[in-house]
């Protein structure tokens, strides 16, 4: 069985170490001069070289035949061969995964660490996801980690160095790996692709670049995967057969879409991705990444200059859609494609989170310089004929009653009072269109009213979820408007159960007391 590119070509000496120069540099200087420490901390993404750095360290430091003042071992020695294939009785590698117990730290560790090395100078062990060992297994490894014997070295490695206790951070001395530059990846990849001695095109290494995320070990294994394939050269077609793709002219398009707010098309578009097979969750990130270089050419011009592999090709188009969004409306999409990866698996149907959010990026944030004149004309000629109280259009009794107490054409805002006296037929209408929905609302209460905007106190998280589903917050907005004769936005509001008043509170709620409160009546 072949082995996988990651392993074939793990770095076997520091110098074919890339990325992590910082890191590199100094592990060499104390291994030169000879001032190694008794633990090591390494933190940082998957797949950037934690466990190979330990793995060198190790052979480093065991190494039969290393000059001194020099830091490379020698790679012939019985021991730097013993480490290369795994077998050295005195590097012990440990899952903290699957061993994440107290006994297996006492078994695997504490006790074998009194022990002097079978053959070598040093012990190594090294602990691979540190952060999984349970709190009774970090204490039992605190001791022997503070004072090792002189022969023990420890290297803890991690993706998720807040989960490590402070007391065994601050007895280590710590490294963070960083993501890896996509100039170092290529180098690699093309180093790779020549042992092999294969042509690969560079609009294949980019896509592989893009997709690892600066990781070296993503990256070599979807090259592996490119590599099965038995053509020669490999291009891009090619490439997609294997690799989960998705192309940022469809990303471009979409957002196009957006900009124009054509939703039908947009829906249109996802629907094309899902018939296509493209990976949602990969789309979803490129749409993110794509208004990130927007926004920063809208704030700053020269940084159209510094747009990424991806979509370089493409960036021209990228300037062009820039000139059509203003920064408010980047912002939100960009937050709005954020809460839609967050609740990605969530949903029974993989493309719905996209559609509702091409629905809220088509509709919201308008801001008045998008208006064309004719519509913006048209507007303030509606707004002004909406001012007249009964000219031009029907207004609802709450209006009515108000126009007449104030005697102004002016537009007047709905008070607390008149939302209290009309909320019964609210109630009654939301009924008509949602049962569970009317249950909500009878739970929860109006809180007060702002201008245009009434705010309702929600006591449970999941009756606030529901509320503000755009479908439910439309519905409950236009009835509002239709009984009240004015547009009225809702806002949910959290609150705790005792900050309703006594007769509303959760566990003395009943349908007759909020009927009174409300103005409304109990329907069988």
């Amino acid at each position: 069985m072949s082995l996988a590119l990651y392993r074939k070509y793990r770095p076997q000496k520091f110098s074919e170490v890339s990325g992590q120069q910082h890191i590199r540099v100094t592990i060499e200087h104390e291994i030169e001069k000879n001032q190694i420490a008794h633990a090591y901390l390494f933190s940082g993404p998957r797949g950037t070289g934690k466990t190979t750095m330990a793995r060198l360290l190790a052979k480093a430091l065991n190494c039969e035949k290393r000059k001194e003042g020099t830091s490379e071992p020698c790679q012939k020695c019985e021991s730097c061969e013993e480490i290369a294939k795994n077998a050295s009785l005195d590097v012990q590698e440990i899952d903290a995964a699957s061993h994440t117990g107290v006994d297996n730290i006492r078994e695997n560790i504490i006790h074998s660490a009194r022990l002097s090395p079978s053959k070598r100078k040093y012990k190594v062990y090294i602990i691979d996801e540190v952060h999984m060992l349970s709190i009774s297994a970090f204490n039992a490894l605190l001791k022997t980690l503070e004072e090792p014997p002189s022969h023990v070295v420890f290297v803890l490695a991690t993706t998720e160095i807040h989960k490590v206790p402070q007391t065994i951070v601050s007895r280590c001395q710590r490294f963070d790996f960083r993501k890896v530059g996509a100039e170092d990846l290529v180098a690699r990849l093309k180093q790779m692709v020549k042992s092999e001695k294969r042509h690969v095109d560079d609009s294949v290494l980019s896509l592989i670049v893009r997709r690892s995320d600066g990781s070296f070990r993503d990256a070599e294994s979807m090259l592996g995967q490119i590599l099965s394939l038995e053509t020669d050269p490999i291009t891009l077609d090619q490439a997609k057969l294997v690799i989960p793709f998705s192309d940022i002219e469809k990303v471009l398009d979409f957002i196009s879409c957006i900009k124009d707010r054509n939703l039908t098309k947009a829906i249109d578009s996802i629907n094309d991705l899902v018939s296509d097979g493209v990976d949602l969750e990969r789309f979803l990130d490129e749409c993110i990444e794509a208004f990130r270089h927007i926004l920063l050419i809208t704030m700053q011009q020269d940084r159209a200059q510094s747009l990424p592999a991806m979509i370089e090709s493409s960036a021209e188009r990228v300037r062009t859609l820039s000139e059509g969004f203003s920064l408010e409306r980047i912002v939100f999409c960009i937050e709005t494609l954020v809460s839609a990866k967050e609740g990605f698996f969530q949903y029974p149907v993989m493309q719905l989170p996209l559609e509702i959010a091409a629905v809220k990026m088509c509709a919201g944030k308008k801001n008045e310089s998008e208006e064309n004149p004719p519509d913006s004309h048209r507007a303030e000629t509606e707004r002004k004929k909406s001012s007249l109280p009964s000219e031009g259009r029907e207004i609802g009794p709450a209006e009515k009653d108000r126009t007449k107490e104030s005697g102004s054409n002016n537009i007047l805002h709905i008070s607390f009072e008149t939302i209290k006296e009309h909320w019964g037929t609210v109630l009654d209408r939301v009924k008509e269109y949602n049962h569970a929905l009317f249950s909500f609302l009878c739970v929860n209460k109006p809180l007060s009213v702002t201008a245009n905007k009434l705010q309702i106190g929600v006591i449970y998280d999941f009756h606030r979820q529901r509320i503000n589903e755009m479908k439910n917050k439309l519905a409950i907005e236009q009835i509002l408007q239709d009984i009240l004769g004015a547009e009225m936005f809702i806002e949910c509001v959290s609150i705790k159960n005792e900050n309703l008043p006594g007769h509303l509170q959760k566990d003395d709620v009943d349908a007759e007391s909020i009927a009174q409160e409300f103005g409304g009546s109990v329907v069988d």
